[in-house]
């Protein structure tokens, strides 16, 4: 499908005429693009802003006579609330099953990952760790059979390889949302009693770690003599802890797991210890109703599948783009199997036998 003169006209004769989807709407920039073309839709400042063309997606549908599944509106780069993406694809990948090409795509040096594509064909990317900074958490989000389970079994995966991450994890459900990974990890929880000493350690964990990044003597680039470390960039000898909570609104209704989680949330990521919550809907009542938990897993990886509540979606839309840059959250959504095709934009290995501290 190549972009020609005729897709603008549509646009202004079907879209942005007055009476129509979004009256005084204009198709700009327009451009080929890989299986389709693409352009950005400028909306009256004032009158109209970018959810008011998420929402006419159905309109701009019928007026290009397009295929379901072949027409996505989304933010732009730029975030600008005057402006979105539309792209109009001769093939859309999210269609296909794609195959995951194995843990050795995970980049030891950004601490970055691809999870899947997105409409366009771009990859989707996940951030593990921020280098120079320190660990990043996770909020992951979907209805029951959405693929959060599946999406957790590639990023245990890369973990597993990557000889600088080890995974804990908590499954209350006996083990059965994560069934491979319960015998092949350090350390799983089946049950809430024992998610909870898990919880306590890495509360255990996180502290002795920021006692020993405040006082450890260490070499800058410049070649620098300095005491106390204010990041952390794993190493196989001190590897990042990442601690997967399945089910997590079943732990966060105990007072203590909460306060805890929170402390967790609040001073972990200096010492290399992340979080990842895997709920249902990303409300606040899943989060234990912290809206500590909520800010501070808001600020890594965002990540919302198809779910059963209308209002989760755009809750999470308010605060993040869909195509972020790869050191901005992001949330992807609407897996296909396997390897998750992602129609939102750019930009989460099990461990190895290290222990999470080891001086």
């Amino acid at each position: 499908m190549v972009a020609d003169s005729s897709v603008v006209e549509i646009f202004n004769e079907r879209v942005g005429a007055s009476g129509y989807a979004l009256p005084g709407a204009k198709l700009t920039d327009v451009a080929s693009i890989k299986n389709g073309w693409a352009g950005v839709i400028k909306l009256p400042p004032g009158k109209l802003a970018t959810q008011n063309a998420i929402s006419a997606t159905e309109m701009v549908m019928s007026a290009y006579d397009a295929e379901p599944g072949s027409l996505v509106i989304e933010p732009t780069a730029s975030g600008r609330a005057s402006e979105a993406r539309l792209m109009v694809l001769s093939q859309n990948p999210l269609h296909d099953t794609l195959p995951w090409p194995g843990p050795g795509e995970f980049d030891p040096a950004t601490g970055i990952a691809p999870i899947g594509i997105y409409a366009d064909g771009e990859p989707a990317l996940y951030r593990f760790y921020q280098p120079g900074s320190g660990a990043v958490h996770d909020l992951i989000a979907g209805a029951i059979g959405s693929g959060k389970s599946r999406l957790v079994d590639e990023l245990l995966a890369y973990e597993r390889a990557s000889g600088l991450i080890v995974s804990w994890v908590i499954d209350p459900q006996r083990g059965q949302s994560l069934p491979d990974w319960m015998d092949n990890v350090p350390w799983s929880a089946r049950d809430l009693e024992e998610g909870m000493r898990m919880i306590r350690a890495v509360h255990r964990v996180m502290l002795t770690r920021n006692a020993y990044f405040a006082t450890m003597s260490w070499t800058d680039d410049k070649g620098r003599k300095r005491r106390g470390k204010a990041h952390f960039d794993p190493t196989p000898d001190i590897p990042l802890l990442s601690v997967t909570i399945e089910e997590a609104h079943q732990l966060l209704r105990l007072e203590q797991a909460r306060e805890l989680v929170e402390d967790i949330a609040k001073m972990s990521r200096k010492c290399g210890v992340r979080l990842r919550l895997i709920v249902q809907v990303p409300l606040l009542d899943q989060l234990g109703g912290s809206t500590t938990i909520r800010d501070s897993l808001a600020s890594g990886n965002v990540i919302v599948f198809r779910t059963a509540n209308p209002l989760s979606g755009h809750g999470i839309q308010r605060h993040h783009p869909r195509r972020p840059t790869p050191t901005a959250p992001y949330v992807p959504q609407r897996p296909t199997h396997r390897r998750h095709g992602l129609p939102t934009r750019r930009l989460l290995p099990t461990g190895t036998n290290a222990h999470p501290l080891r001086r």
